[in-house]
């Protein structure tokens, strides 16, 4: 989601030229942000048109894709 913020602040500014975009979770974000996370096409992106960054995250979604299996681990 961080992409989307980025790039939202980047829009605005006229110099803007590159924004790196790791599309590999891009599947996860749209199962959990209702099919509204933009998906990078030929090297572009369109900002989402909602307020704020245009999302909306569904953390029951993403409890379901990655369900909580415990305590904390001990690290030494």
């Amino acid at each position: 989601m961080g992409h989307v913020a980025s790039v939202t602040a980047m829009a605005g500014c006229r110099n803007f030229l590159i924004q790196e975009w790791e599309a590999e979770d891009d599947p996860l974000f749209q199962e959990v942000t209702a099919g509204r996370y933009p998906v990078q096409r030929e090297g572009s992106v369109s900002l989402p048109d909602g307020p704020g960054l245009g999302l909306e995250f569904d953390g029951a979604a993403f409890a379901r894709r990655f369900p909580y299996r415990g305590g904390a681990r001990k690290m030494f």
